[in-house]
């Protein structure tokens, strides 16, 4: 997938001792490829810090834009993937103060498109969908941005109960 997307080779992975990565597919498939499997040690977070403070950070940062959107915990992952989203767009510590998203996939994050999870949005009804007085667009709330950072963004049609 990382290949695919963003013309760059997996190298390594570190994982836990979880069983679902030590099962025979997963092994074949990281062999076949080239990719280098470390398991984390047992029974040491110590060495997982980086990760188990970002995940806190991440778990934080969902409660938060859940309170503040107003949607339920049902929409958890939603909020995790405005999240993440905009951590990749931000300046990082870490990275001297660099853009995670620029250093990966070599362009400048677009900030004209950020919108408030749980905000007031419009979506449009196609002409073939509604008479000529109708509304052309319905109220809806904002969700995130379509796959892969793509510019669409998805709503929640609460009339409807569906994500568009």
């Amino acid at each position: 997938m990382v290949e695919n997307q963003f013309n760059r080779k997996l190298k390594c992975l570190r994982t836990d001792n979880g069983g679902e990565f030590k099962s025979e597919e997963f092994v074949k498939f990281f062999q076949e490829r080239g990719i280098r499997h470390e398991y984390m040690t047992p029974y040491s977070p110590e060495h997982n810090g980086i990760a188990k403070h970002m995940n806190q950070t991440i778990q934080e940062r969902v409660v938060s834009m859940l309170q503040h959107s107003g949607l339920s915990d049902g929409f958890w992952v939603e909020a995790l993937l405005m999240v993440v989203h905009i951590i990749n767009m931000s300046p990082s510590r870490p990275l001297r103060l660099q853009i995670p998203q620029e250093l990966w996939i070599g362009s400048k994050p677009n900030y004209d498109k950020l919108r408030v999870l749980g905000c007031e949005a419009y979506a449009l009804i196609p002409q073939d969908d509604r008479r000529k007085l109708e509304p052309r667009s319905r109220k809806c709330v904002f969700l995130g941005y379509g796959p892969n950072g793509e510019i669409n963004y998805r709503l929640w049609d609460p009339k409807h109960r569906q994500i568009i």
